[in-house]
């Protein structure tokens, strides 16, 4: 009987054992990432995290030249490698972001990058036609990614004060807000 009752308590906890290693993790859930070999590519073509010297003007570092900081880029890249689309249009507005902080002393600037600014987001209120709470929850947790420190805040904010009593964009059918992004939508499948 106890080499019976030892025999199946063994077997019970070989099978637990099978199928923790292929999904169990400490939070119940599936702990294991598989990513693509493109998805893994995306990740290695990175810039490093400039870390705290990123922080230290308001243009950060954007060592690659692509127009966005390096710490922006890689929330983009992490957060959004599933979505080509997500991740062109998060590109084409945190450039606008980080212009709004960079030309906030430019009286004559800030108008003209309102329009850039507000043409990016039609942009990815396009990407997410179907869930515009999507497309805002997205949107904020970037900018709060693009003013990530004080000087950066007060940039924005003085950007912001400029416009008041000024009024940009409108009401654009689809097809309007897809034209304004700055990449061919049709040719990403995502």
């Amino acid at each position: 009987m106890k080499k019976t009752t030892f025999l199946i308590a063994s077997v019970s906890l070989l099978i637990v054992m099978a199928l923790c290693v292929g999904g169990c993790s400490s939070s119940g859930g599936s702990g294991a990432t598989t990513r693509t070999r493109a998805q893994q590519a995306l990740i290695d073509a990175l810039p490093q995290d400039p870390g705290d010297a990123g922080k230290v003007t308001l243009e950060g570092i954007d060592s690659d030249g692509d127009g966005v900081r390096d710490d922006v880029q890689r929330y983009i890249v992490l957060n959004y490698l599933d979505s080509a689309k997500t991740r062109a249009a998060l590109m084409q507005y945190a450039k606008e972001l980080q212009t709004k902080i960079q030309i906030a002393d430019s009286d004559e600037e800030v108008a003209i990058e309102m329009v850039q600014a507000s043409n990016a987001l039609y942009c990815l209120l396009y990407v997410f036609r179907d869930d515009s709470n999507l497309a805002d929850e997205i949107s904020t947790k970037l900018d709060l990614q693009v003013r990530n420190t004080n000087a950066r805040w007060e940039a924005s904010a003085k950007f912001s004060s400029q416009l008041v009593g000024q009024s940009f964009g409108g009401s654009y059918s689809e097809d309007e807000k897809k034209a304004k992004c700055s990449f061919n939508t049709d040719t990403m499948k995502d």
